[in-house]
């Protein structure tokens, strides 16, 4: 695990939040990150929507595999386009959950040659729904607000270690650090908009989804 946050934040003394410095990123860490997420999502039905019926845990390693580089690889500017933050036992270092985020100065959108790299990746996690994949993250962008925001990706806990606060803590952690600027998600079910809704997130709109049921927008203000 890489270097903790100089100043970690605790939920009760429940979980700890490291957020993970990418000088210090290596393969091992992040094939951990990958694991703990793909095992959380294992039972989300708007993401098992998109992927085949077979290799389903092998998917979605690979997918967050890419998205934990993708968040913490400095862009051609230098600057880092995300972070990661995660929740581990105090006890062990046991990685509980994992936050995936976008930073507010971070590019949006894609070009022409970035789609078209993109389109073996999404064949090999998602298969025939690749499409419906492309169309669904195409229709996330364009909901987005316009104003800089912290936009939360992924966020997902094991199954084991959910009563934990594990989650909370992670989006906490988060808002804690936002610097006056707003955060954005889409909530991928009906029964997740409650737990944002405790953490001062409020709806703003659907957001169309291709294949599935519709995400929630939902938007925290910094205060």
């Amino acid at each position: 695990m890489t270097s903790p946050d100089p100043s970690p934040a605790l939920d009760r003394a429940r979980v700890q939040v490291v957020t993970l410095r990418p000088d210090a990123l290596r393969g091992s860490t992040v094939r951990r990150v990958a694991s703990v997420l793909a095992e959380s999502f294992l039972t989300d039905p708007y993401t098992v929507s998109f992927l085949p019926a077979a290799r389903r845990v092998e998917r979605l390693t690979r997918k967050f595999s890419g998205a934990v580089r993708d968040a913490l690889s400095p862009g051609p500017d230098g600057r880092v386009p995300g972070a990661v933050d995660v929740a581990v036992d105090p006890a062990d270092g046991t990685v509980l959950a994992a936050a995936l985020w976008g930073a507010p100065d971070a590019p949006r959108g894609t070009t022409v040659p970035a789609a078209v790299a993109s389109v073996p990746g999404l064949l090999r996690v998602h298969g025939a729904h690749a499409l419906d994949m492309a169309l669904t993250v195409a229709a996330c962008e364009r909901a987005r607000p316009t104003v800089p925001h912290w936009y939360l990706a992924d966020l997902g806990t094991l199954p084991a270690a959910r009563g934990r606060g594990a989650a909370s803590a992670l989006v906490r952690h988060r808002q804690r650090r936002a610097d006056g600027t707003g955060i954005y998600l889409e909530s991928s079910t009906r029964a997740n908009v409650p737990f944002y809704a405790r953490l001062g997130f409020a709806e703003i709109e659907p957001v169309r989804a291709f294949g599935t049921e519709d995400l929630t927008g939902m938007w925290w203000e910094a205060r």
